[in-house]
């Protein structure tokens, strides 16, 4: 009895070493992990390489060429990847469309963040595009590209997030059009090139986030707009503003310092804590 028992231990354990079943011994079970074709999933995110058309300074002129970008899988499911570094620039200005969608192992996979530190103190980018499809910039994505003289963000954008210090000391961006339907507006800290900026029905401008643009002259805010953090426009250089009906806050230090703000026409009621505007600064309540 003891030796029929010893055999089915040792039966069962050696079922448990070659992965056979009970039902049928002989066909091994393969581990979960190896029935799994999804990459994500495997551990470590993939990443991988294409090749865009872009337009490249050469010989004094801006001239059809080709750079490399690389994107890394976010999402094997929906088949999402970021974009995460640009490559082969030579050295040269470049000014690059993003893809919208990229091929990868004959799948076509959409392009829906640009991740942290992308292009992060790129001296060669002078413009970029940004397609409908990307919702998020990473932390510090676009991060001392003193360069860069334009950004634009394609019409219907589905952008929701703006990473801390995406665009911050990018001293040479003139102008940005925000899509409203980016929620919290952040991360242009220091452009102090920029001199126009039009924020479409964003629900907050976050702390800093355009503090030290010192040559901003116009400020467009659409309605939608409900908070106006603290130092969100200090040392700013424009000498009106007009604040929309939607504004329900207006924090400390949201426009100090901005020595040139004469008048500010608010419309509506919001609450303007103390010291949100410079003392030489008329409000002007709109009926």
């Amino acid at each position: 009895m003891k030796t029929m028992k010893s055999y089915l231990v040792i039966a069962v354990f050696a079922c448990l070493l070659t992965g056979c079943t009970v039902d049928n011994p002989s066909v091994p079970v393969l581990p979960e992990s190896e029935e799994q074709d999804d990459p994500g999933e495997r551990g470590g995110a993939e990443t991988f390489d294409v090749n865009v058309e872009c337009w490249k300074y050469l010989n004094k002129k801006w001239v059809k060429d080709k750079v490399s970008l690389k994107f890394e899988v976010t999402d094997t499911k929906n088949y999402e990847v970021g974009l995460k570094q640009m490559q082969g620039t030579g050295g040269n200005y470049v000014q690059v469309d993003i893809p919208e969608k990229v091929k990868y192992n004959k799948r076509d996979y959409k392009v829906t963040s640009i991740l942290p530190r992308a292009f992060k103190k790129c001296k060669e980018l002078d413009w970029i595009f940004i397609p409908a499809s990307v919702r998020k910039i990473g932390v510090e994505a676009f991060l001392d590209c003193y360069s860069m003289t334009s950004v634009k963000f394609e019409f219907g954008a589905y952008l929701h997030t703006i990473g801390a210090d995406a665009f911050r000391d990018c001293t040479t961006l003139q102008g940005i059009d925000i899509p409203g339907s980016v929620e919290v507006v952040q991360g242009f800290k220091g452009c102090t090139g920029l001199k126009e900026v039009t924020i479409n029905g964003s629900r907050e401008i976050g702390e800093e986030a355009f503090e030290n643009c010192i040559n901003l002259e116009t400020l467009i805010l659409n309605d939608g707009t409900r908070y106006v953090r603290s130092g969100a426009f200090r040392y700013c250089g424009m000498t009106t503003v007009d604040i929309p009906s939607s504004v329900w806050e207006i924090n400390i230090w949201a426009f100090d310092c901005c020595y040139d703000l004469t008048k500010a026409i608010i419309h509506g009621s919001p609450t303007i804590f103390s010291g949100a505007f410079p003392n030489n600064t008329d409000l002007i309540y709109a009926e």
